[in-house]
């Protein structure tokens, strides 16, 4: 008796070119990276780079601009996400109800996370530099007496650049927490009002239990995008002023222009385990909590 022959929509061999594009543009630079992170390669030994260990690592302990570099993109990463997912729920709270014109305010809210971000910062760099939009304006309210640059100034550069990065990507946590608002069933709401629960009660109680898997993924990938920050920073302020808004991406541009090869994979390698660390954090810590319908 003959067996029958198992049909297949299509053949493995077909994933190959696939693959192999795939390994060329992805696995290969990745490895390339990871083994001259351990090397001193650089301009002028360009193809006999020699092993050094942890000494490109060892060294960012006592670079002043790497700790200012990692301390900045720590800090933005936390504040930026706190911000996205805030205001990302705040504003899916709002439209998830049957308002008036309600898908217009969705797209309108999530278009900036569609924009290109060298855009938006050539965009942001023209409202607030020295004669800027943003001066004119409180110039006309006599809240200032002369125009001020404010990217060229620490105390206000770093905030306009979290407040960019939060105004463009809080539209992306948004969507994310409108469709878990509406996967939430209303017969659970109807049986807390039964229970006498408060408004408070059923989003602190209901809500807000029930968006445990919507908040792992808008702060892992809040969290993700912070640590990865580069084009807005470089468009908007180039790092300055002096290492005042540097992150760990510009840095390792910085390691790489100047011929520093080795050392740049290095502080890319960092900020990849950095950043694997946390996402793998945060999933087992909403893993936890998360509570199923």
């Amino acid at each position: 008796m003959q067996k029958k022959k198992k049909i297949t929509l299509y053949p493995y061999w077909m994933t190959v070119p696939s693959l192999i594009v795939y390994s060329l543009f992805y696995i290969v630079p990745l490895l390339t990276v990871f083994l001259m992170a351990f090397t001193d390669w650089n301009a002028k030994r360009l193809w006999t780079p020699h092993f050094t260990g942890l000494s490109n690592i060892i060294s960012f302990l006592s670079d002043k601009n790497f700790a200012a570099a990692f301390e900045n993109t720590f800090r933005f990463a936390i504040i930026t996400t706190i911000g996205k997912t805030v205001v990302g729920l705040l504003l899916a709270l709002i439209l998830v109800r049957h308002l008036k014109g309600r898908n217009f305010f969705r797209t309108l809210f999530f278009l900036p996370t569609v924009l290109n971000t060298i855009v938006i910062g050539l965009v942001f760099t023209a409202i607030f530099k020295m004669n800027g939009m943003f001066s004119n304006l409180l110039q006309q309210f006599g809240l200032i007496e002369k125009a001020i640059d404010w990217l060229s100034r620490p105390q206000y550069s770093f905030p306009i650049i979290m407040f960019v990065e939060i105004w463009q990507w809080s539209g992306l946590s948004m969507m994310i927490y409108i469709a878990g608002l509406q996967g939430i069933p209303q017969v659970y709401y109807e049986a807390a009002e039964l229970d006498g629960a408060t408004g408070w009660q059923k989003f602190k109680n209901v809500t807000l239990p029930l968006l445990t898997t919507s908040t792992n993924l808008c702060v892992t990938i809040a969290l993700i995008g912070g640590f990865r920050v580069f084009a807005v920073v470089y468009v908007l302020t180039n790092g300055g002023p002096g290492f005042a808004t540097d992150v760990l991406s510009r840095y390792s541009l910085t390691m790489m222009n100047s011929g520093l090869y080795g050392k740049a994979a290095a502080a890319s390698l960092v900020q990849s385990c950095i950043i694997m660390l946390i996402s793998f954090t945060l999933n087992a810590f909403f893993k936890k909590r998360e509570v199923e319908l």
